[in-house]
């Protein structure tokens, strides 16, 4: 696990919680690739990114989640991401704003309520 990035999982009817703690930059976006592919596992999962506690994330953070959206699809699975308004900003320079399921909650993206951001 990278020193400046934590998470914390939870697993329940199929689903999978990562709250996501710290920077997402070139020095922990292997360690949180490597968290993301064992949440996806094999069989299809809905995987919900909780990224409100990360400050920063830099390229590396943002080709990890294009990756993790890619094997998800691959997989049959949901990815959907919970952010803030820098993070909302960086997708939507990148031109990923379209590529992910956007959720202002937790609870939102657990529940699969409402429009995606």
């Amino acid at each position: 696990m990278a020193a400046d990035m934590t998470w914390h999982e939870e697993r329940a009817d199929g689903q999978v919680v990562l709250a996501v703690t710290g920077d997402l930059d070139i020095a922990s976006a292997a360690a949180f690739r490597d968290v993301g592919l064992r949440a996806l596992g094999i069989d299809p999962v809905t995987l919900v990114l909780d990224l409100t506690e990360v400050p920063f994330v830099d390229s590396s953070g943002i080709a990890v989640l294009v990756l993790l959206r890619r094997k998800a699809r691959s997989r049959r699975s949901e990815l959907r991401l919970v952010t803030h308004r820098r993070i909302d900003s960086v997708l939507r320079v990148t031109g990923l704003t379209q590529a992910f399921d956007i959720y202002p909650t937790r609870e939102a993206a657990v529940e699969g309520v409402g429009q995606p951001v």
